[in-house]
């Protein structure tokens, strides 16, 4: 018993240390983690530096030394001054209720204060003092009065000790996103705007891509403050914003050591999780900012086919895209707002790093506009916000970044000697989740989703040696456990499912989605998704109406009204789009092309023309029930009616019966696939089917 706690603490305490979140299961070896230690901390390991002046630095004591400085100087420099933002909130499109402003300044609860500490993972990094969240769990029955009383006197008096609020900044990426945000409307409106940059036929455009430069150490702290103020935050959760931003002190973490000890006066603290709320907030105001400007200008010219909605800028945490007409006046107004928005919220613009793209259309006024700017002018494809911006069609080569970062991430784990349990792990909750932003956004072509697949078919069966053959088909692996898988997701059906709920968006009119609300305004008008041209539009547009019949699997509609649905172009009828099946129809009946299905609902009954030459006893017999009263609606086929990518993979996968014996096993026994390996080896390196190898004769029963 003793032996065994001591060995579940080491484990806890080297999982901690290793960083593997993937880990869930199959490989607790004691050699694993120390192994990813080793690795973590070579790479993380700081030898030589390069100041400012171009000169290379070695000595460690002169490394520290310059990190100190640098930082004491990006995050020092700045003077306190009040600044009001008032006139921006005509343009505001979201401003704090009363009733969300009682809530949000509210006393704080010893509950919520306990399942907010409970709620970080035990695995994450420590605080200066060495405690993880893990050693408060454990001793919240001595802890937690003192935790609760230093959390509760905060909130109470609005003030917060100096030594509570000390960090760490340790020199490794942060994460600059807010959970829950939606990336995917960014890249898919940016990508419809660009498209056609590289034909003559169309307006002249640019497109300015901004990085602003040292985004969240750079932010001007009474800047920040109008801006809650502008949002109706109340005063006193304000306070409580201002003391956590204005007493933190920061030292810096190089090699395992502690050096320096300073204060700022500027800046957010990357890693604390109210850093990227706040980031957004400021962003907000610049969002204000460009609509003031730009809305009241008659002289400003937008951007080809933006006008209409108002859209000048995307901005996701501090990813920047402006778009307008290239023309020289347009992009002064642009500029003059970056140059004002330096000098209030001291952000501003890495002139290196920004660029600007433009359409084929523009080549006069090219030069001009860089000078203005003073960014240099961009290629295609271009980097937005992980994936490349294109002008015509997803190539192999495009996607080169997502191959290389797999095979990246595979050589790293290919000198450990995990077993076929925890290569499946990884391959479920590491390598899947990386070509998933990017099946989040682009159709992927099927020459790249080939080449994944036998990079990750490769890495199952033969890890990092070169010996061995595959031992199970790859479309076997990809069943669901219930039905004798492994669980890994085929990447073709898991694309479409991703990809799916755009078009269930549309359907649905997600109102709150930019990009939604571009397609309903520029594409469809007042069409149907389904009559929708596939052959006009952007090439992610034209790939995303290709799996409109994979949609139609899983949809229903549910008639009310009628008002809302086409008679002949929604498939609202069981068998589908009546266009289809009555081509001739319009025609015939005298209803025309667009009319509405409330056409042939009279009373909340069906009524339809039968006096014509047409054949419809197939309609009529076959017509879905009135909800009287009801408008209409698009269900999902699942309890809760609304899409989800789980359930359209399902949908769009059919799979076939399910093992009887399979869900309850491999939920409770077997959620790594252990077994499930073991038993295809002992089987005789089965094939999907039950094909005799070498011989052997098998059975699916064992």
């Amino acid at each position: 018993m003793i032996y065994c706690k001591a060995t579940t603490m080491e484990v806890n305490m080297l999982k901690q240390r290793a960083k593997l979140a993937w880990l869930k299961g199959g490989d607790n070896c004691s050699k694993i983690f120390f192994q990813k230690i080793t690795a973590r901390r070579a790479s993380q390991r700081v030898y030589q530096i390069q100041n400012e002046d171009g000169h290379l630095l070695t000595e460690y004591t002169v490394v520290t030394g310059e990190f100190v400085n640098y930082f004491k100087k990006l995050f020092g420099g700045s003077q306190r001054q009040p600044q009001n933002l008032d006139h921006l909130q005509t343009f505001a499109r979201y401003l704090i209720s009363e009733d969300e402003a009682t809530l949000i300044s509210s006393p704080v609860q010893r509950q919520e204060i306990k399942e907010a500490l409970f709620d970080i993972n035990e695995d994450s990094a420590p605080g200066p003092d060495g405690f993880s969240s893990g050693f408060f769990k454990a001793s919240w029955a001595v802890t937690g009065d003192d935790v609760c009383r230093a959390v509760m006197e905060f909130f109470n008096g609005g003030r917060l000790l100096k030594q509570l609020n000390a960090t760490l900044i340790t020199l490794i990426p942060k994460n600059a996103f807010v959970r829950g945000r939606s990336i995917s409307d960014n890249v898919l409106l940016a990508q419809e705007l660009l498209s056609g940059y590289n034909q003559k036929k169309l307006p002249p455009r640019c497109t300015i891509k901004v990085d602003l430069q040292k985004a969240y150490d750079v932010v001007n702290w009474d800047y920040l403050l109008a801006v809650l103020r502008l949002f109706k935050f109340p005063n006193r959760f304000i306070l409580w914003v201002e003391q956590c931003i204005t007493t933190a002190s920061f030292s810096i973490s190089l090699n395992g050591n502690i050096h320096g000890f300073f204060s700022s006066t500027r800046g957010l603290r990357q890693g604390d999780p109210l850093s990227p709320y706040l980031f957004v907030l400021v962003m907000e105001s610049l969002h204000l900012l460009i609509k003031s400007k730009t809305q009241t200008d008659d002289n400003f010219q937008f951007h080809w086919r933006c006008k209409e909605l108002g859209i000048v800028n995307l901005c996701f945490a501090d990813d920047l895209l402006l778009f307008c007409k290239a023309d020289i006046y347009s992009v002064t107004v642009l500029h003059g707002i970056l140059q004002e928005f330096k000098g209030t919220a001291g952000l501003h613009a890495n002139a290196k790093k920004s660029q600007i793209l433009f359409s084929k259309e523009a080549v006069q006024v090219q030069s001009q506009i860089q000078l203005i700017l003073g960014f240099p002018q961009g290629t295609f494809p271009v980097c937005y916000l992980g994936v490349p911006l294109i002008t015509s069609k997803l190539s192999l080569a495009d996607c080169a970044p997502l191959i290389l970062k797999i095979e990246a991430r595979i050589a790293g784990w290919n000198q450990l000697k995990l077993t076929y349990a925890g290569r499946t792990q990884l391959i479920k909750s590491v390598l899947s989740s990386i070509h998933q932003y990017w099946c989040s956004v682009f159709i992927l072509p099927k020459g790249v989703i080939k080449t994944i697949e036998a990079k990750l078919r490769n890495f199952l069966w033969k890890g990092g040696s070169e010996r061995g053959g595959y031992k199970v088909s790859w479309e076997q692996v990809c069943k669901p456990t219930s039905h004798g898988g492994l669980g890994i997701r085929n990447i073709q059906m898991m694309n479409n499912a991703l990809m799916g709920k755009y078009l269930w968006q549309v359907l649905t009119k997600k109102r709150d989605s930019i990009w939604v609300y571009w397609i309903l305004k520029y594409k469809l008008k007042d069409g149907t998704l389904w009559a929708a041209n596939d052959k006009d539009g952007s090439w992610t547009w034209k790939k995303l109406l290709k799996l409109r019949p994979h949609i139609i699997k899983g949809i229903q509609y549910r008639v009310g009204t009628g008002t809302d649905f086409k008679l002949w172009l929604d498939p609202w009828h069981p068998d589908g789009t009546l266009l289809h099946r009555y081509p001739h129809g319009p025609l015939i009946t005298g209803l025309p092309m667009d009319s509405p299905l409330s056409t042939v609902i009279i009373g909340g009954t069906w009524q339809w023309p039968s006096e014509h030459h047409i054949d419809i006893n197939g309609i009529i017999t076959n017509l879905p029930d009135i909800h009287n009263g009801a408008n209409d609606t698009i269900i999902w086929n699942s309890r809760s009616g609304i899409y989800s990518t789980e359930h359209a993979y399902t949908v769009f996968s059919n799979p076939s019966s399910a093992v009887e014996w399979a869900p309850l096993f491999y939920e409770k026994y077997d959620s790594t696939g252990r077994i499930q390996t073991g038993r295809w080896e002992l089987n005789g390196q089965v094939k999907d089917g039950g094909d005799p190898i070498y011989g052997m004769q098998h059975t699916d029963r064992c």
